[in-house]
């Protein structure tokens, strides 16, 4: 519903937008849910600071969202896996991008001693706790 009436409000064709069309709807998408967000985090609590929705997967590398989000979170948090180490693209991108604090939210390793399945989720797998905590 919501493309259906930006498109209409541009006089664009929802079946053929071209990838400039959908990066600036995803942008529009974007802007609308943080300011959303941001306006009744900081109504009902104005001392709080909103830390937007944990960007993860494809969303940390995403200029595009990171942009429309800045005007309306005050930190920027993020999931990072498959990393041992955040790389220094990722660190000088956000930076640049955000224009505000940024941090990981979540990262983790799964050992497999502990006899679990491990067979789910986004971490790395080591042998031992040990390793885990290494």
């Amino acid at each position: 519903m919501a493309l259906q009436i930006w498109c209409a409000e541009r006089s664009l064709d929802v079946n053929f937008l071209t990838g400039d069309q959908k990066r600036e709807f995803l942008a529009y998408v974007a802007g609308m849910y943080y300011k959303i967000a941001g306006t009744a985090i900081h109504t009902a609590d104005p001392k709080h600071l909103y830390i937007g929705s944990r960007l993860h997967s494809n969303a940390i590398t995403n200029k595009i969202l990171f942009e429309s989000a800045s005007p309306f979170v005050d930190i920027f948090s993020m999931n990072y896996y498959g990393e041992w180490q955040p790389r220094e693209n990722h660190l000088s991108d956000w930076s640049q991008w955000a224009q505000k604090p940024f941090f990981i939210t979540e990262f983790y390793t799964k050992a497999e001693e502990t006899g679990m399945a491990n067979k789910s989720g986004a971490g790395w797998i080591v042998k031992t706790q040990h390793d885990r905590g290494i």
